[in-house]
C-alpha cells in the first residue's frame, strides 16, 4: 500500500506527539515491509532530510497547516493529488472533508473530560471534530486501554476498529555509566541548570489535571523532614508568569515558600539531558489527574528511577507494579511515598522499574502498525 503519514507535528523542538509519531516512524524504518510510505508535511519539516537515505519512504510538502480551518478546505485537494491509498493523521490533522480512507492516531480524549481547561477552540475540535473525523476512519490507533476505553465511551466508536499500540521510551533515555548519560558529564549538566543533589524529579507541563498543587504542597511537608531535598521542576515555565499557569505556579511556590528548594529548568530540548537528570533523582514525582499513557514514568523507569505515580487513568497500565501509586488528591500520601523512597525503597524500586520498561519498545509498536496495515492491504 502506498501510505501517507502526517508529519506536521514533528517540530525542531520536542512535542510529546511529535516525538512518539518521529520515533514510530524510525522504528518502522527498521522493519521490513512492502508498503511505500509518504512521509506529508508542511515545507522546512525536519523529515524531509531524514527521507533520503530511508528506502521505501519518501517527502510530500503540502501548504495547509494542522488544526486551522485552512486545513478543512484545502487538505483534502492536497492528499487526493498524493493518490494515496491510506492517510494517517490525528483528529486535529484531519479534515471533515476528506474523502479517502484515512486512520488516526488518538492519544487522549482529555477535553472530554476537562472540557473547563480547554479553549473555546480546542471544545470544538475534540467535542464535534474529532467525532466527526473518527466514526469515518478505517481504523484508530491509540495509546492505552484507558483512551480506547474513552474513545468508545466520548466517541461511540466500537472497541473492533481501535488499536491499543502502545508507546515506548525514546533512545536517550538509559542508566547512567561511569559518571557520563549518552556521552554527557553528569556534573556539568546539574551545574547549567543549578541543580543540588538530592533530588525529587517533575516532567511536564502545568496544566491544572498535572496536578501540581498536590506535588508541591506534598513536597512542602516532605521538607521540613528533609531541609536538603530539592525538586527540579522541567517545564516550559514563564519565570515572570505572563501567561496563567506560570502564574498559579509562581503564585503557589511563593505561598508555600519553596522558592529556594524548587528549580525550575524550563523546557529541556535535549533528551539526553533530561535523562541526565532523570538518572541523578531520587525518584520521578508524576501525580497527574489524567494521562493518555503516561510517557514520563516510562522514561523515568528505562533510566532506574524509582517512579511515584497517580494510581489513575493510564499510568498503572504502563507502571504495573514497579512504581508507587497514590491517589493524586491525597497530599499526605504523596509526601509519605516520597519519604518511604529517600528511607531506602528507591534500589529495589529501581531495578523493578528497568525491568518494567523493558516490555516498552518502539519496535513493538511499529510491529502492531504494520499488522494492521497489512490486515488492510489484504481485504483490498
Amino acid at each position: 500500500m502506498k501510505i501517507g503519514i502526517d508529519v506536521r507535528m514533528i517540530q525542531s523542538f520536542p512535542t510529546g506527539i511529535g516525538n512518539y509519531r518521529e520515533n514510530l516512524i524510525k522504528a518502522l524504518a527498521g522493519l521490513p515491509s512492502d508498503h511505500n510510505f509518504i512521509l506529508v508535511g508542511n515545507f522546512g519539516n525536519k523529515m524531509a532530510a531524514w527521507v533520503e537515505n530511508q528506502p521505501g519512504f519518501e517527502f510530500a510538502a503540502i501548504k495547509s497547516k494542522p488544526n486551522s480551518l485552512h486545513q478543512h478546505l484545502l487538505l483534502p485537494f492536497e492528499i487526493a493529488k498524493l493518490n494515496l491509498d491510506l492517510f494517517w493523521t490525528t483528529p486535529w490533522g484531519a479534515s471533515i472533508f476528506l474523502r479517502g480512507k484515512y486512520a488516526l492516531t488518538i492519544y487522549d480524549l482529555l477535553y472530554h473530560r476537562y472540557p473547563e481547561i480547554a479553549s473555546a477552540k480546542a471544545r470544538l475540535y475534540d467535542l464535534l471534530v474529532s467525532k466527526w473525523v473518527a466514526r469515518r476512519a478505517e481504523i484508530i490507533f491509540t495509546i492505552s486501554e484507558f483512551v480506547k476505553n474513552d474513545i468508545e465511551g466520548f466517541l461511540g466508536i466500537k472497541k473492533d476498529k481501535i488499536v491499543n499500540i502502545r508507546g515506548a521510551a525514546g533512545g536517550a533515555y538509559q542508566p547512567f555509566n561511569d559518571g557520563n548519560v549518552n556521552g554527557l558529564a553528569i556534573d556539568k549538566i546539574l551545574a547549567k541548570y543549578g541543580i543540588t543533589k538530592p533530588l525529587l524529579v517533575y516532567l511536564g507541563n502545568f496544566r491544572p489535571h498535572k496536578n501540581l498543587a498536590t506535588l508541591l504542597q506534598a513536597f512542602a511537608v516532605l521538607s521540613t523532614q528533609h531541609s536538603a531535598l530539592s525538586l527540579v521542576v522541567i517545564g516550559d515555565v514563564d519565570a515572570k508568569g505572563r501567561d496563567q499557569d506560570s502564574q498559579n505556579l509562581l503564585k503557589l511556590l511563593k505561598s508555600l515558600k519553596l522558592q529556594k528548594s524548587v528549580i525550575l529548568t524550563g523546557r529541556i530540548a535535549d533528551d539526553r539531558e533530561v535523562a541526565t537528570i532523570l538518572n541523578e533523582a531520587v525518584a520521578l514525582v508524576h501525580p497527574s489527574f489524567h494521562e493518555g499513557f503516561g510517557l514520563t514514568v516510562l522514561e523515568a523507569m528505562s533510566c532506574g528511577t524509582p517512579v511515584i505515580a497517580a494510581n489513575t487513568t493510564s499510568v498503572p497500565e504502563v507502571v504495573g507494579d514497579a512504581g508507587i501509586l497514590v491517589d493524586p488528591h491525597n497530599v499526605d500520601e504523596l509526601a509519605e511515598a516520597m519519604g518511604k523512597v529517600l528511607a531506602g525503597e528507591r534500589p529495589e524500586l529501581a531495578q523493578k522499574g528497568l525491568e518494567q520498561a523493558k516490555k516498552f519498545s518502539w519496535v513493538k509498536v511499529a510491529q502492531l502498525v504494520l499488522a494492521q496495515f497489512s490486515a488492510r492491504n489484504e481485504l483490498r
